[in-house]
């Protein structure tokens, strides 16, 4: 079974809209046999199987994502003489210290979609990297690469409490506090004195918009 096909069994199930076919099913299923809802609604077992690989492949997706879209952005942020010493390609934790390490810079990628509303966890993958960074006591240059960097620094200049930041996070609460103690209550505080320290860069037009640089 290709693509198309996967995709047509899987909207033949779900119609214009999802929720509205669920509670459709839910309705009928109080009035009606339920054999009469397979038929009607194409529930069968190649329904079932697409659902399935779908879940099995979504749980790579940012591991793909991640990749690909480093591999698009190095050739137009490396310079001509920039050699790559360290990569780390995968999402999450790698056991490397960095996603990118040359001889000139080291850097993270955070490719997060900000959808509004809370965003306390994406907002605490951005501090631990932003920090990682800012307390690397190399001499390279710093970049956090970005595909918004208004959401980005707006959190980093917000009031949100470093004990809220670092509260899910043990390790990365110890390195904190080991180095600051008490005397940062808050994000902005800790970020005014690091901003000029790490390079915030939008991606966002490499990674949607830039062609492949292909040979």
């Amino acid at each position: 079974m290709d693509f198309n096909e996967a995709n047509e069994i899987l909207q033949n199930f779900s119609g214009e809209k999802l929720s509205s076919t669920i509670s459709r099913i839910e309705n009928e299923l109080m009035e009606t046999d339920v054999y009469n809802i397979y038929n009607k609604y194409n529930i069968n077992d190649d329904l079932v199987k697409v659902a399935i690989k779908v879940k099995e492949l979504s749980s790579k997706i940012n591991i793909i994502l991640h990749s690909v879209a480093i591999l698009k952005c190095l050739p137009l942020i490396l310079k001509q003489d920039e050699v790559i010493e360290n990569i780390s390609l995968g999402a999450g934790n790698t056991g490397k210290e960095f996603d990118l390490e040359t001889n000139r810079r080291v850097a993270e990628f955070k490719f997060i979609f900000w959808r509004g509303g809370s965003e306390s966890i994406r907002q605490n993958s951005i501090f631990k990297d932003f920090f990682g960074l800012a307390e690397d006591e190399s001499n390279k240059e710093k970049y956090l690469y970005v595909l918004s960097t208004d959401h980005v620094v707006k959190f980093l200049e917000s009031n949100r409490s470093m004990n809220s930041i670092l509260s899910r996070n043990v390790g990365l609460k110890s390195k904190f506090e080991t180095i600051y103690g008490d005397k940062i209550m808050y994000i902005r505080e800790y970020y005014e004195i690091k901003k000029n320290i790490v390079k915030i860069k939008d991606v966002s037009k490499i990674v949607f918009d830039e062609p492949l640089r292909l040979r």
